[in-house]
């Protein structure tokens, strides 16, 4: 913080460095057995029908618009940010492609493991903590509707995306 300014960029690249690289999450895949992570994980937001096969399951940070407002309203000098971030999930799904009633493959079921992995990669390190990205923030919290949506046409199969939103609070 300078002059009760807040710098934005690590708090932004310390929320995604919780859910990429050497952290982002793993879960199995239920049809094979075998860990699954991101095979893309970035902060530029792309068009989901433009990626590959090779290029999924993906994640995406957005960066959203932001509130700031006087930490105490009697006071002046010090401001609070309410920062807003949704990570968006790409998964591959072919389960409407499948046989009705035959599915070895459901469109939800990745989604729902890789958005439970998002989750706990976020959540505090002890139950009853905050996460608070090493001190650079107040809090960090899974906060608002998620949205889903599968069956979707690309990759050479079908996709099933999710955005989970998050709320950083500085004060």
């Amino acid at each position: 913080m300078n002059n009760g300014v807040i710098d934005l960029e690590p708090i932004y690249a310390a929320f995604f460095a919780l859910v990429s690289g050497a952290n982002a999450p793993v879960w199995t895949d239920p049809s094979t057995g075998n860990p699954t992570t991101f095979a893309v994980q970035s902060r530029v937001p792309r068009d989901w029908a433009q990626l590959t096969q090779g290029q999924l399951p993906a994640l995406f940070q957005e960066e959203l618009p932001f509130e700031i407002a006087p930490a105490i309203t009697t006071v002046q000098a010090r401001s609070k940010y309410t920062l807003r971030v949704d990570l968006v999930v790409i998964v591959s799904s072919a389960g409407a492609k499948q046989p009705v009633g035959q599915e070895t493959q459901i469109p939800s079921r990745e989604l729902n493991l890789a958005i439970t992995g998002l989750l706990r990669a976020v959540a505090p390190e002890q139950p009853g903590q905050k996460q608070n990205l090493g001190g650079l923030v107040d809090s960090v919290v899974a906060t608002g509707k998620v949205e889903r949506a599968a069956g979707l046409p690309g990759a050479g199969t079908q996709l099933s995306i999710a955005v989970v939103p998050f709320t950083i609070l500085t004060i």
